[in-house]
């Protein structure tokens, strides 16, 4: 009896072994793959980091503050050329001694984010009291050659427009 108690005790115990050692390797196949995914994570362009930030985060209404938490305070100050308001515009990706005319202005740098001297540029008005009241990213598609997307963000949520260099 103690025999077979043993032995039957040995047998559960080296199955027990067996099966939670299969269970905890993943196949070579399933290896690799979990590799890709956690490498192309990792490449995310930093334009493209800022569209997620700014189609998930930022809303009309946030304040001055609650931008530079967002996106910093590295931007340049311009007025819009139609309402007369002030604008910032954030220059994201951009290369070492990139500079842009904008002559003082809201002008968007088509050719810089064409030749990827800049990856986007990120566009916020504000209100008279201080809150967000609209923004507009622009930034280069990486899947289709020779165009960018348009995003405007309003209190009716983000249009993304698909545009060409040309």
């Amino acid at each position: 009896m103690r025999k077979s108690m043993v032995y039957w005790i040995g047998t559960l115990t080296a199955l027990s072994v067996l099966t939670s050692a299969c269970q905890s390797q993943p196949t070579p196949a399933v290896q690799l793959q979990e590799k890709i995914v956690q490498e192309e994570a990792k490449v995310l362009s930093k334009g493209e980091e800022t569209r997620l930030l700014v189609l998930d985060k930022l809303q009309p209404g946030m304040t001055e503050e609650e931008i530079r938490g967002l996106f910093g305070g590295d931007f340049a100050l311009v007025e819009n050329a139609m309402a007369g308001n002030e604008t910032w515009r954030y220059d994201i990706g951009r290369s070492s001694g990139y500079q842009f005319d904008d002559q003082g202005i809201d002008r968007v740098d088509l050719e810089g984010i064409k030749i990827r001297s800049v990856e986007a540029q990120l566009f916020i008005d504000w209100t008279d009291q201080g809150v967000v009241e609209t923004a507009a990213l622009y930034l280069y598609n990486e899947q289709e050659k020779g165009t960018f997307y348009e995003y405007h963000i309003d209190v009716n949520g983000a249009e993304e427009v698909l545009r060409s260099f040309e």
